[in-house]
This record gives structure tokens, C-alpha cells and sequence, in this order.
């Protein structure tokens, strides 16, 4: 059994230090299925998951902008927006 553990041990170790940037959009969401929320420590007011979990969240999401048109009454703001 201590062949199987440290086999184990060693995929762990390998998912933790995964490079999300490399990884493909669908190896990214088959990495963000493997991940999970994790335990809260009880000191969170309001628990958000586990950081590897957010991390390969926030970089499923800027990957892919939003396609949803931002609408801008401020003409300075717009502006800045498109300039950006």
C-alpha cells in the first residue's frame, strides 16, 4: 500500500502546482471538476473555497470576455473605456 499512497502523494502535489495558464480550455474545465470547495476554517465570515478552485474559476472566466455590450450614459466614461 505505501507504493499506491505515494502515488497518490504525487498527483496531489502535481494538481496543486498545475500551470492553468498552459492548459487548454477543456483541460481547464476538467481541472476545475477535480477541484473542491474545501473545508472552512471557521474563521471566514463568508467562506469562498478553496484558492486553487477560485484561481482556475477567475482564469476560466478572463479568458473568455463578456459578450454582453456595456452600456455607458457618461460620455467621459465611454471614453475611457474605449481607450482602454
Amino acid at each position: 500500500m505505501g507504493n499506491l499512497e505515494k502515488r497518490v502523494a504525487q498527483i496531489e502535489g502535481a494538481r496543486a502546482h498545475t500551470d492553468l495558464k498552459a492548459l487548454s480550455d477543456q483541460e481547464l474545465d476538467a481541472h476545475i471538476k477535480t477541484l473542491d470547495w474545501g473545508v472552512p476554517s471557521g474563521q471566514e465570515v463568508q467562506y469562498w473555497g478553496s484558492p486553487r478552485l477560485l484561481a482556475a474559476v477567475i482564469e476560466k472566466v478572463l479568458r473568455h470576455g463578456s459578450s454582453l455590450p456595456i452600456v455607458v450614459d457618461d460620455p467621459d466614461r465611454k471614453a475611457r473605456n474605449v481607450n482602454s
